[in-house]
């Protein structure tokens, strides 16, 4: 099977929306020749193996209500934050 990466969607994402299970996403990256870390472009397609484990209760849940899960989106404009030894923090 293949799907359509949705915008914000990593290989967790992609792999729990399919799948019902989170940690096929190492699967899912060797089947497609990416590291697990990868970044996805919105509208590529993974191929997604047949042999993963798969958990229909979850992955259902995510069909019936329509649910594209994207935890990869980043925070614009945040980039990082630091707090010298100075400042107290109550």
């Amino acid at each position: 099977m293949t799907v359509k990466v949705k915008p914000g969607q990593d290989l967790f994402d992609v792999a729990a929306q399919t799948t019902g299970v989170a940690e096929n996403a190492l699967q899912i990256a060797e089947a497609n020749n990416l590291m697990v870390t990868s970044s996805l472009v919105p509208g590529s397609s993974l191929i997604i193996p047949d042999t993963l484990v798969n958990n229909a209760k979850i992955q259902g849940q995510f069909e019936r209500r329509n649910i594209f899960p994207a935890t990869a989106e980043s925070l614009d404009g945040i980039d990082y934050m630091a707090v010298s030894i100075d400042n107290i923090i109550t």
